[in-house]
């Protein structure tokens, strides 16, 4: 499994987030990369997707720590719930290390985005509330 499939598997895996999704059991919960947004898509969901990666290596061209990056996004029609579920996903995974999905990571770190961040799975007359994190996952 790639990074961002251990990703979503922690997500829908873990109980304290599927408690804020109303409609845990629907596809469309917890999506990675989609470009558009199915419009049978629960009004509270999860999107993300990888922004960067960077793999330290050896002088002999071993791995060592890869660093990874995600853009993650929770949006709701309802403000409150947007912020909630951000905070439970960042109360999830920051610090989080140990099993993740099929593998295992050292460590990750969750931040709020910056105020400028564009939310890249909004459509203009959506009418939903985007609370964004900024999500960087060591492993090795």
């Amino acid at each position: 499994m790639s990074l961002g499939e251990n990703l979503r598997s922690f997500l829908i895996g873990n109980a304290n987030i599927l408690a804020e999704l109303p409609t845990a059991a629907s596809l469309g919960v917890v999506e990675q990369n989609k470009n558009e947004w199915d419009t049978e898509a629960p009004s509270t969901r999860i999107w993300f997707a990888r922004r960067s990666e960077e793999k330290e290596l050896t002088v002999s061209g071993g791995d060592l720590l890869t660093t990874t990056n995600f853009d993650l996004e929770c949006i709701s029609t309802d403000i409150d719930s947007a912020i909630d579920l951000a905070d439970v996903v960042k109360a999830e995974l920051h610090g989080y290390q140990g099993t993740f999905g099929s593998g295992y990571v050292g460590a990750v770190f969750v931040t709020d985005h910056t105020d400028d961040y564009e939310p890249y799975n909004l459509s203009e007359d959506e009418g939903c509330h985007v609370a964004a994190l900024d999500i960087e996952i060591l492993s090795c």
